[in-house]
């Protein structure tokens, strides 16, 4: 009798460690699809995370590409505006050329006339002829001055003769000076602001043939 008792507690024992096991397994199955399930989101959460990155990434890179388009576009704006500023600026420096052209011949002429009339012994002629030279260097001094216009200054018995500048009227024989020594104006040179605008006309010294001639002999 106490064989059979004991047998069924312990079969009773081994039937409450399987309700055991069973719980025991139960929750560990459990325990592991918690798991899986917490393992499946954080990866579905990293890779979420990592498109976002990526889409990221692709926006930044548009954004630059659309930001050195705009900077090249903004470069080549500003370029244009410099060069139709410098356009603009030389129009209105030498937008009145053409007049000024027109006045500096009658200008020539009335310098001539108080050269050619300064001559004359008469006092009410001298009045008169001293009043038009101070109107002329008056408008010249200042009024065409103003404008830009300046005579190009040429010593005379210093300067050699430059074409740049000038052009030669005639040649003169001169043995006190270097041959090509401008020794007299004709007619003024005329810059309008930075570009020349008339050439000056000289007369320029040179050596006698007879002198040339001696020196090749010697």
């Amino acid at each position: 009798m106490k064989n059979e008792k004991t047998k069924k507690e312990e079969l009773s024992n081994l039937e409450e460690i399987d309700g055991n096991v069973e719980e025991v397994k139960e929750v560990l199955e459990n325990k592991i699809d918690e798991i899986d399930k917490e393992k499946f989101q954080n990866e579905f959460i990293e890779s979420e995370y990592l498109n976002k990155i990526k889409i990221f990434e692709d926006e930044i890179r548009e954004l630059n590409v659309e930001k050195d388009i705009l900077k090249g576009s903004l470069e080549k704006l500003e370029r244009e505006a410099k060069i139709n500023a410098k356009e603009m600026s030389g129009l209105a420096k030498y937008s009145n050329q053409k007049i000024i052209l027109k006045t500096i011949p009658l200008i020539d002429s009335l310098e001539e006339a108080l050269k050619v009339f300064g001559s004359i012994d008469n006092t009410d002629v001298q009045k008169v002829l001293k009043g038009f030279s101070m109107m002329i260097s008056n408008f010249k001094d200042n009024d065409l001055k103003n404008e830009g216009l300046s005579v190009y200054p040429i010593k005379l018995n210093e300067d050699m003769w430059d074409s740049s500048f000038s052009e030669v009227f005639s040649e003169i024989e001169n043995e006190e000076f270097e041959s090509g020594t401008i020794v007299k104006v004709i007619r003024n040179c005329y810059f309008l602001n930075d570009r020349m605008i008339r050439p000056a006309l000289v007369v320029i010294s040179k050596k006698s043939n007879v002198n040339h001639e001696e020196e090749k002999i010697i």
